[in-house]
């Protein structure tokens, strides 16, 4: 199906000289980065909010050298409590 965009002189001439360089077609670029874009795009949209934070969640230590380890409260030791 055809399909017509206008390019910038700048992605333009990214295009040509990309094309050159692997000795394709323009359209050949075209479609790949178009695919290779939506599915990326697509993919991100699917994510949960969570995949997207799951690494930093339940982490034992703050970074700041300053919080303990997530503990029961039952398991924390109390200095006030002396």
């Amino acid at each position: 199906m055809p399909i017509s965009a206008r390019l910038d002189e700048e992605t333009e001439e990214l295009l040509f000289k990309t094309a050159a360089a692997l000795n394709v077609t323009r359209t050949e670029i075209l479609k790949a980065s178009i695919r290779e874009f939506c599915q990326r795009t697509l993919e991100k949209k699917a994510k949960k909010p969570y995949d997207l934070i799951g690494d930093l969640v339940g982490e034992e230590f703050s970074g700041k050298g300053n919080s303990k380890s997530f503990l029961p409260c039952s398991e924390l030791s109390h200095s006030d409590d002396a």
